[in-house]
């Protein structure tokens, strides 16, 4: 069996990351523990930040910002409905609602974006 490490994988110039042809990878995703009662950021990757914007609503600041907002954020948290609104190329808001449709804390947020970074 074979083993390949690298600390970085560069372009043929050295100069930059390797480009994705054919294939995609997150630009930024995380999980978002509200089991407290206040959002707290569990694990990321590309994210700066996370606001408390209201009652099931959490705003998600990318550390590099997207080209713009036309990106996909697959969003789910532990109940009911849920998803993303609000897209900006430095963030991207989350929502969770209960069955009756009222805005509603989750235990926990999860997302991944995907798109392309600035």
């Amino acid at each position: 069996m074979s083993e390949l490490r690298a600390n970085t994988i560069s372009d043929a110039a050295g100069t930059g990351p390797v480009t994705l042809t054919g294939q995609s990878a997150a630009k930024a995703w995380c999980h978002i523990d509200v089991s407290a009662g206040v959002p707290s950021l569990a694990d990321s990757y590309n994210v700066s930040g996370i606001t408390d914007l209201s009652v099931g609503r959490v705003q998600v600041s990318f550390t590099s910002s997207m080209s713009g907002s036309s990106y996909a954020t697959p969003a789910s948290t532990d109940t009911f409905i849920n998803g993303s609104y609000d897209f900006a190329s430095a963030s991207v808001n989350l929502f969770n609602n209960n069955a009756a449709g009222t805005p509603s804390d989750p235990v926990t947020y999860v997302a991944t974006v995907s798109g392309d970074l600035a």
